[in-house]
């Protein structure tokens, strides 16, 4: 029987286990631009590079996380542009609530993970008291291409290794480009780029992440992302993960 928790779901997960932030990687309201969306001139249909954060940028999302029996959860994670690199690389600090779900209690995290200059994720660093365990990916295949036609697929795969873990973890996905679409987060409206990766878990789990970043040609901030989890019946567990959805809330 697979059971899949919800304890892993944190922001640090989004990160390590999958390409949600392959662009760039919460109540509403607040920051500079929140409840008007983001400016700049729209881009076409076809994805573009990847556009660099600002350095000392403050995001803040609400992440709603529920399990096969009902039970959901909400918490906030605060993350900070610390660093942006002449190449469009940059480094993000993140810190996210505590929760509680089906009778169990999650405490607080934070970290620090890095972004190539095509946004994805090549290192994390979860703090846990004075420790931290970094972990860096490499992707096989190159990555995400720079830009994109709707309906153009790539290979998401990447090899993760972490300090103090014997061995690397090899996560196998697929990657969907769908084109421009408008979305509602609690920060605004968003004309974004919409991305599909989907990973087959086992033989009885497959994990589809969607996820949608600004196509202002401002920044190329995650806006909004949804973990689905599609279970066969053997496989179904009361506190198996469902879904969880992360929606930008202010920045």
């Amino acid at each position: 029987m697979v059971k899949i928790k919800s304890c892993i779901m944190t922001f640090h997960a989004l990160i390590l286990f999958s390409l949600t932030l392959t662009l760039a990687s919460c109540g509403g309201g607040g920051g500079g631009a929140s409840g008007g969306g983001s400016g700049g001139a729209p881009q076409s249909q076809e994805s573009k590079a990847f556009v660099a954060p600002i350095q000392g940028e403050k995001r803040v999302f609400t992440t709603t996380i529920a399990n096969v029996d009902g039970a959901m959860a909400t918490y906030n994670t605060d993350e900070v542009i610390a660093q942006v690199n002449a190449d469009g690389s940059y480094t993000a600090n993140w810190s996210s609530d505590g929760y509680s779900l089906d009778g169990n209690s999650y405490g607080s995290q934070s970290g620090t993970d890095t972004y190539n200059d095509v946004g994805d994720a090549i290192s994390a660093q979860l703090h846990q008291g004075l420790s931290t365990n970094p972990c860096t990916n490499i992707y096989p295949s190159g990555g995400r291409p720079v830009a994109m036609q709707p309906g153009q697929t790539w290979d998401a795969s990447f090899v993760s290794t972490c300090s103090g873990i014997s061995g690397t973890a090899t996560l196998t996905q697929t990657g969907t480009y769908f084109g421009v679409e408008n979305v509602n987060v609690p920060a605004g409206s968003f004309l974004a780029y919409k991305f599909q990766t989907s990973q087959v878990i086992s033989t009885s789990v497959t994990l589809n992440i969607v996820s949608w970043y600004d196509a202002s040609a401002t920044d190329s901030r995650l806006v909004r992302v949804r973990w689905q989890y599609l279970y066969s019946n053997e496989a179904l567990n009361s506190q198996s993960m469902d879904h969880l959805d992360l929606q930008l809330a202010s920045y």
